[in-house]
């Protein structure tokens, strides 16, 4: 069957498939269930599909169709259905490919935060990144910790980009690395400097940026990483820099379930413990690395323990730059790649 429905007060294209509308219990937020009659749309999982002309009419992919009207669209494969949800602001989180470093992006529209920024090499292609999607100011950038491995990029992004607030772990170093990074923190006009302690940062309205504090006494700079924690509606996303399994264990009572677990430490056998994960138990994970490095990240030992969980694991070094986008209310991902015991790096 042939039929036309509105998304956001549009009528789209025909496509083949029945539609359920109904209106959810958030205000202003309509869900629309598309049940597919046929497999040629090619909408499963999140592949594109080309336009399809036959008999003298074209038929336009659904997600495309509704994505172009706002939507976001999601697949829900138990039930073959593609839910397209209006009403409600987007949160991107980029998880960028900068080779064996670190650098996320936090999108959520009009405010922009970067968490570390990459080694000194990754700057130019970071900032390169980073200017297709910070409109304006880039309003804030933490600096997990000073390993030239995510620090070593922010230079060049100070250098480019106006920045509103530098979140810092009052973690010094000596390298050249963080010489020049701390030059540039010093130098960025109109800039606040503030470093971790507990605060919320409102990011929409449905959506905020919570620094959680796990204290100034650690001897290294990896347990001194900033820990920050994306939560957007349903949805929550962890941040945990380098932190090593010590402080990850001493810190477990700030912690809880979460949707997304950014990897600590490139997957390193020294982090994601499995106290740990038992507190945090997240549906998926991501680990920035670069493929063939000489540290053996991301570790077989880490990649098991995360699915022992149960937990899908996505990485830099075989999807590139890995996005999650979300609602509030779902989640998804540019990526369908996942990781296997044998894209472990040990």
């Amino acid at each position: 069957m042939k039929v036309k429905f509105n998304v956001t007060g549009m009528t789209c294209a025909a496509c083949q498939a029945r539609v359920e509308k109904a209106v959810s219990a958030v205000p202003g937020v309509t869900a629309c269930a598309v049940s597919l009659l046929t497999n040629s749309m090619g909408v499963e999982g999140n592949a594109d599909a080309a336009a399809v002309i036959k008999d003298g009419r074209t038929y336009l992919p659904i997600r495309a169709v509704l994505e172009a009207f706002g939507a976001y669209v999601t697949w829900d494969s138990e039930n073959r259905q593609v839910i397209a949800t209006t009403g409600m602001p987007l949160v991107r989180v980029h998880f960028i490919e900068v080779g064996q470093g670190d650098a996320t992006l936090v999108d959520a529209g009009e405010l922009e935060v970067l968490i570390d920024g990459g080694t000194n090499k990754a700057g130019p292609r970071l900032v390169e990144y980073l200017t297709g999607h910070v409109d304006g100011i880039l309003d804030y950038v933490i600096a997990t910790h000073p390993d030239h491995d995510h620090i070593g990029g922010i230079d060049d992004v100070l250098a480019t980009f106006q920045v509103g607030e530098i979140i810092d772990s009052g973690y010094p170093n000596s390298t050249q690395s963080w010489t020049d990074y701390w030059a540039a923190v010093e130098a960025e006009p109109d800039c606040i400097l503030s470093f971790d302690e507990d605060r919320m940062i409102p990011l929409h309205e449905t959506a905020y940026l919570e620094i959680l504090e796990t204290g100034d006494h650690w001897t290294t700079s990896n347990d001194s990483s900033v820990i920050a924690q994306l939560v957007c509606g349903d949805v929550t996303t962890l941040f945990t820099g380098d932190m090593t399994a010590t402080a990850e264990r001493e810190s477990l009572s700030l912690f809880r379930d979460v949707d997304v677990l950014k990897i600590g430490h490139h997957g390193s056998k020294t982090s994601t413990s499995q106290e740990f994960l038992e507190v945090i138990r997240p549906e998926y994970a991501v680990a920035s690395y670069k493929l063939g490095n000489t540290y053996g990240h991301p570790t077989a030992l880490v990649l098991q323990r995360l699915f022992d969980f149960g937990t899908t694991v996505y990485g830099t070094g075989k999807s590139n730059t890995v996005v999650l986008t979300t609602n509030g209310l779902a989640y998804s991902f540019n990526t369908d790649m996942a990781l296997t015991i044998a894209d472990a790096g040990d």
